[in-house]
Formats: structure tokens, sequence, C-alpha cells
């Protein structure tokens, strides 16, 4: 067996016990960066786009009130995705992980690295000098935005994509829960 043989195959063995905390840090990271980033404007849009409550009397009042229910119905699974995705990760343990598709954890983890690094520029944009804050702030707030896209969908690509639980059990550590 040749050392790039070998190289493959302790990854293949140790990946899931050491990228499982980055990914569960994640889908922590992406479920506070929508509700702090995201949940306002969506409000916003709903309230605006729905415009509830102008429709003529009768049952168009009720189409527009129930598709308006729909919208903020939809709005709130997508905001708590990550948090029902968390919640069944810590309950079904790393099995659960095992089965995700790589590459969408990897464009989740990098979605989750370019919002970060979106957001800690943002946060460094004043300690600047003057002349390079426009830049930053130019740079900064489409990177997080960005990444937050990447991360979500890293995120839904491998929750709906999981291979079932085909995680070998000698992948698993004894001591994980």
């Amino acid at each position: 067996m040749s050392v790039l043989d070998r190289v493959h195959r302790t990854l293949q063995e140790t990946w899931p016990r050491r990228c499982r905390p980055l990914y569960l840090a994640a889908l922590f990271v992406l479920q506070l960066s929508l509700v702090l980033d995201c949940a306002k404007p969506l409000a916003q849009a709903i309230s605006i786009a729905a415009a509830p409550g102008l429709a003529p009397r009768g049952w168009p009042v009720l189409l527009q009130i129930t598709a308006t229910i729909a919208a903020v119905a939809g709005t709130t699974l997508l905001l708590a995705l990550p948090a029902v995705a968390l919640l069944r990760h810590w309950r079904d343990g790393p099995r659960r992980f095992g089965a995700l598709p790589r590459w969408a954890i990897a464009v989740a983890l990098g979605g989750v690295a370019i919002l970060s690094a979106g957001v800690v520029l943002g946060v460094l944009t004043s300690f600047l000098p003057l002349e390079s804050r426009m830049t930053a702030i130019l740079i900064a707030r489409p990177a997080a935005i960005g990444g937050l896209s990447l991360a979500a969908g890293g995120v839904l690509a491998a929750e709906v994509l999981r291979y079932g639980d085909a995680l070998p059990s000698s992948a698993l550590s004894e001591g994980e829960p």
C-alpha cells in the first residue's frame, strides 16, 4: 500500500470525527445569522408584497390572508432549518453526520468561513485607515451575504441529500454521543 493510499484511508476513517464539530458549529452560526440578518427583511418583504387586508371584500380577502399565512409559515420553516438540523444531529449522533454528502458539507463550511470573514471585515472597517474604509465596506457586505447563501445552500443540500445511515461503525469513536 502506497503512502497516498494510507493517507486516503486514514482520512476516510477519521473524517467524521474531525469535521462533525465544525459542521455543528456551522449550523449554529447559520441559524444565528439567519435570525439576525434575514428575519427582519423577510418580514418586511412579506408585509409589503402580501399587503394583507387590501383585497376587496369576500373571497379575495380569504385568499389573500391564506397566502399571507403560507408566506409566514414558509419563512418560519426557512429560518428554522439549521436549528432543526442541529437538533437532529444532536439526537442521532455521528451516524447522521457520516451519511451527509461531503461536497455539501464542504460548501456549508466554506460558506460559513466566507460569512465570518465578511462579518469580521465589516466590524474592523472602523479601525481601517479612512481611504480603505469604503473598499472594505464594499467587500464585507457582499462577502457576508454570499457566505450566508453558500452556507444555507450547503446545509440544505447536505440534509436533503443524506445517504441514510451508511457510515461504517469503524469510523465512529466509542465515546461520541
